[in-house]
């Protein structure tokens, strides 16, 4: 059995903007550097430095606070995008995966392809990553942690015996007391007969040894791909305006797009809050008309729902999720094989909702009345993406008052008869016609059943468009 560990070095650096300034994460608790960028390393930094000293080596040494939350929510992302590669992946909080290699590369034709495929994946992310492979999980992992990438197949010898004691699990009091008997690192370690370990060793430690060696099976749980797609996000200093979240949130939105793009989904709503300090959270529904997935799309969504708001604290964080995905429907294609105008429609009527509100779109409906005056509303009527049963020959435009007329008209269609209204004293008893004029007008007019003989006149309704 093959396994492959990732180790990443500097996941919360990572996520900070790209700077040629010296930057560190630091342990509030130990006071000390646990992650450093180049640029501090440039400048004499090292890992597990105090933080005292740190600061008077570098004067410009920019300095984050490690948070601890932070490390195994991204882990989780990260083992959700490379799931699209690997299929078993377990979490190794806070800093590493471990990917179980062998199934895979019969589907990859070997390593080679199989960890340019990871590779791509991590791109994507913008991570640090350092890997390694071994036949056991525990000795891929030291040599990830101790910084030698190697990926070589399963039949090589074991490459972590001269492996300091410091890459490996095993706790700084052990260490200290096998460094006192003069061994230095894994691989006089595993030579050391297990009841002399036991002697200077707790149970724990004894443990490790054992699965390093392969003398006892690794636990196994591996990682389920989370059915919701959410992102929390800390942003770098807090903001007052929107503005400085549009650039965290067009990541996020693209992750957003990987993710429904590889199950073929799309969804129609997504919901963003913004977390403030001493007030309560602002949440904000974006909906588009039709199911969407395009990481644009939202975004342009999202900037103008952000447009017309006003933040009275600041804020220092968000968090946004799609609450459900469906399968996406397939889109009706012309005689040229492009799409059809359906999908500029619903664009529109999504852009319109995320400036205006969903409140100011409002649709025709047809009212439980046969009266052409009392039958199209639009009064209360919220915009759904599509009217109701369409009016078959009606006219485009109804007058509100009918109109007579005694022009000579030619009758195309008709009559259709309308009595109703009767319970209400407001009655109509009317035979409608389409008729068309001299000037080629199409008209819906109509004469009343009831009229006095001398009446003569049609009476206009409507126009067709």
């Amino acid at each position: 059995m093959l396994w492959l560990y990732l180790h990443f070095p500097a996941l919360q650096l990572d996520s900070l903007p790209a700077t040629g300034q010296p930057r560190a994460i630091a342990c509030n608790r130990r006071h000390v550097l646990v992650q450093i960028n180049r640029a501090a390393q440039a400048e004499g930094l090292q890992l597990d430095m105090g933080l005292g000293l740190a600061s008077s080596l570098c004067r410009n040494l920019e300095v984050h606070p490690y948070q601890d939350d932070f490390a195994p929510r991204r882990l989780q992302e990260l083992a959700q995008r490379l799931y699209l590669v690997s299929a078993d992946i377990m979490l190794f909080n806070p800093d590493g995966l471990l990917l179980k290699a062998s199934p895979m590369l019969r589907y990859y034709h070997g390593l080679k392809h199989y960890w340019a495929s990871l590779q791509h994946e991590l791109l994507g992310e913008q991570v640090q990553a350092c890997g390694a492979t071994d036949t056991q999980p525990l000795a891929a992992r030291a040599l990830a942690r101790a910084g030698i990438e190697c990926i070589g197949g399963d039949r090589q010898p074991p490459r972590w015996h001269a492996l300091a004691l410091a890459h490996s699990d095993l706790p700084g009091k052990a260490i200290n007391q096998l460094q006192r008997i003069g061994v230095s690192n894994l691989g006089e370690l595993v030579r050391l007969p297990l009841t002399e370990l036991a002697d200077r060793l707790d149970k724990t430690s004894i443990d490790y040894v054992q699965k390093l060696t392969g003398r006892k099976v690794y636990p196994t749980r591996f990682f389920t791909p989370a059915a919701r797609f959410t992102r929390y996000r800390e942003l770098e200093c807090e903001a007052d305006t929107t503005a400085p979240l549009m650039a965290p949130l067009a990541r996020c939105l693209n992750a957003l797009e990987d993710f429904l793009q590889t199950r073929d989904h799309v969804t129609a709503a997504l919901t963003l809050q913004l977390l403030r300090r001493d007030r309560p959270a602002i949440h904000l529904k974006i909906n588009a008309a039709q199911g969407e997935r395009r990481a644009h799309t939202w975004q342009q969504l999202i900037e103008l729902k952000l447009a017309s708001l006003t933040l009275d604290a600041p804020v220092y964080a968000f968090r946004i999720s799609a609450a459900q995905s469906y399968p996406r429907a397939k889109l009706v294609e012309d005689l040229f094989n492009a799409q059809t105008g359906q999908l500029e429609r619903a664009e529109l009527l999504s852009l319109l909702e995320a400036k205006l509100g969903p409140d100011a779109l409002l649709q025709p409906s047809l009212n439980n009345d046969h009266r052409p005056e009392q039958r199209a509303s639009c009064a209360g009527n919220r915009l759904t993406g599509h009217s109701g049963t369409p009016m078959q020959q009606r006219p485009s435009l109804l007058l509100d008052t009918p109109k007579a007329t005694a022009e000579p008209l030619s009758i195309i269609h008709g009559p259709e008869r309308i009595t109703t209204g009767w319970w209400d004293q407001a009655p109509v008893m009317r035979d409608y016609y389409i008729a068309r004029n001299r000037a080629g007008c199409w008209l819906w007019v109509y004469r009343p059943l009831q009229r006095s003989g001398s009446d003569r006149n049609w009476y206009i309704h409507g126009y067709f468009s």
